[in-house]
């Protein structure tokens, strides 16, 4: 997990704290930012896992995946509140507009 510094104005800054999420074990240790807790040791988790684990820590900003081994330039970025509220867009749409499919038994 890291933190980092965004401007939203010229004169006041806002802290992020952001979980970067490596496609591999090599892409951490040459990674620009550096793990600065020395309890805190890097392994391998599915992306679910941390999509969820994400909605449950309320301190989240985001998450920036970076998906291509080698490559930690360039990655992407999934914002906790976006998800949160796409995953309460499909539950809503889901209970109101479609019924789920009836499981007949013979």
């Amino acid at each position: 997990m890291g933190h980092y510094h965004l401007r939203k104005s010229h004169s006041t800054f806002r802290r992020k704290i952001v979980i970067y999420a490596y496609p591999t074990l090599k892409d951490v240790a040459s990674s620009p930012y550096p793990i600065q807790d020395p309890q805190m040791i890097a392994l391998p988790v599915p992306v679910t896992h941390i999509l969820f684990q994400m909605l449950a820590m309320e301190s989240v900003d985001s998450t920036i995946f970076f998906e291509v081994p080698g490559n930690i330039s360039s990655g992407t970025e999934i914002q906790r509140e976006q998800l949160s509220q796409l995953i309460q867009s499909h539950l809503t749409m889901n209970q109101s507009g479609s019924a789920l499919p009836q499981i007949s038994r013979e």
